[in-house]
């Protein structure tokens, strides 16, 4: 599923500082989406920024104790 693909890489990008709409439209870019989707150029800045904004993320820095997407997974929750 492209959406669980993104959500992966953004959470390894959101561990590490900032995650801005540029790295979705960059993880589009790549040759393995353009062949996956069948496209011959990458997405926009704007349609990346609706994206993000559509999986319900938020632009920022991570800070200390703040939960990252999948807190509330079932394996998770039991650890």
């Amino acid at each position: 599923d492209l959406a669980q693909q993104i959500h992966l890489h953004l959470q390894g990008i959101a561990k590490d500082g900032y995650m801005k709409a540029q790295d979705v439209v960059d993880i589009m870019a790549t040759p393995e989406m353009k062949q996956y989707l069948g496209l011959k150029t990458g997405i926009t800045l704007r349609t990346g920024q609706c994206w993000l904004h559509n999986m319900e993320w938020r632009y920022g820095k991570v800070t200390k104790g703040m939960y990252i997407d999948g807190h509330e997974w079932a394996d998770v929750i039991e650890y």
